[in-house]
């Protein structure tokens, strides 16, 4: 009888079906913890601060993960070219990641959101021209 399944291919299976569900449940998990520790206040700048990181995770990502990873499959035998893509993209991805994080850190103090915040965190000064990440240092954990 012929040999179905690859050894390769099933421990990468199974490493990647073990890895997926560890990112599922590590977060179920620690949200307990982190509500009783950080309280309600301390919880909702976490959950700014994450969607924050996730708008600039989505912008940078912008289908990357798709053509590259196509075009890399395509040329795999040529490595050169997978190390060209590779870097170009990555290059790519970092400066989009920057220039969200510029975009962010230049317009959430200035928002509406930002008087309360920043009352909170204690950082208002009325104009609300500080940057983000000094109240996310000061903040108590």
């Amino acid at each position: 009888m012929a040999k179905v399944f690859d050894k390769g291919l099933v421990i990468n299976l199974l490493s990647l079906l073990a890895y997926r569900g560890a990112s599922f449940i590590f977060p179920l998990v620690t949200l307990p913890y982190l509500a009783r520790v950080l309280g309600v206040e301390h919880m909702g700048l976490l959950a700014l601060g994450l969607a924050c990181v996730m708008y600039c995770s989505t912008i940078s990502d912008w289908g990357f993960n798709v053509d590259t990873t196509k075009d890399i499959a395509h040329h795999c035998d040529d490595p050169l070219r997978v190390t060209q893509r590779f870097w170009s993209t990555f290059n790519a991805k970092l400066l989009m990641g920057d220039n969200t994080i510029g975009v962010v850190t230049r317009h959430l103090p200035t928002s509406s959101v930002a008087p309360f915040i920043f009352h909170r965190a204690g950082k208002f000064d009325g104009a609300g021209r500080q940057s983000v990440f000094v109240w996310l240092a000061d903040a108590r954990l």
